[in-house]
């Protein structure tokens, strides 16, 4: 498969910091609970959909499902976009919105499931969608961690299963020679020392198996009252001693 040059997030600072999303490498996109990782990658999706240059790969569990309903809903308005989708059950029965169902159109491959996949079943899904496109350069974006499992799960401690299924992702972006981005939840409690931070850092790129780590910072978890939605980024490259930092704005979801 042809070696393919990096993707860019649309989010300029980001892109200067990091150069964008390089094929072969695994990115953790993390922060406490409810930060913004979700808010942060589904504006990445849109920005690659509007420029319709990449296309992105998404697995999405239901806990994420009203952004996926509402990405699927922005995909179909799209007057050049064809696609189709199967199994599609808008509504559980307590009457709460979920999406399950396997989408696939010239902009976009998505699948979402209310239930938890397997870490080999979902390798597995994704290696279909990038060899059904094999011509076109793709990204891929696990949107909930916490929703894959692994064999004998009930076992293993969360960071022997962490550990697992990032392993996997990062062999699978090897192997197929495209970015994955996955979004985790973890509390770093920022120090204000960057040499602190790195330290912490480091601990995740060794439990991780990351190449990049992009932690999203919510100080105090506080909103702004502006109608925009607003974190700090705080980025750091496996190869790098350094810490990069930015703002990540967009409208209120």
């Amino acid at each position: 498969m042809q070696t393919m040059p990096p993707v860019k997030s649309g989010i300029s600072e980001l892109d200067e910091l990091t150069g964008g999303f390089f094929p072969g490498e695994l990115t953790i996109v993390n922060g406490k609970i409810h930060a913004g990782q979700g808010t942060f990658i589904f504006a990445v999706i849109k920005s690659l959909i509007k420029n319709n240059t990449v296309k992105p790969v998404l697995y999405s569990h239901g806990v994420r499902n009203q952004k996926s309903v509402n990405l699927l809903a922005e995909v179909l308005s799209r007057k050049h976009c064809t696609g189709c989708v199967k199994d599609l059950d808008t509504k559980n029965k307590a009457g709460q919105i979920i999406f399950s169902a396997d989408f696939v159109c010239d902009s976009i491959y998505l699948f979402d499931s209310i239930e938890y996949i397997k870490i080999d079943e979902l390798c597995d899904k994704v290696r279909q969608c990038v060899y059904e496109d094999e011509q076109e350069q793709t990204i891929v974006f696990i949107d909930n961690s916490f929703c894959i499992r692994v064999d004998d799960d009930g076992y293993r401690r969360h960071y022997e299963r962490m550990t697992e299924i990032m392993m996997k992702l990062k062999a699978l972006a090897q192997e197929l020679s495209v970015p994955i981005v996955c979004l985790s939840e973890v509390d770093l409690s920022v120090p204000r020392s960057d040499l602190e931070l790195l330290r912490k850092f480091k601990r995740l790129f060794v439990e991780y198996n990351a190449d990049s780590i992009i932690y999203i910072h919510n100080e105090n978890n506080k909103n702004e009252e502006s109608g925009m939605f607003r974190r700090e980024l705080i980025v750091a490259k496996k190869t790098s001693e350094e810490i990069g930092r930015c703002t990540f704005s967009v409208p209120n979801p």
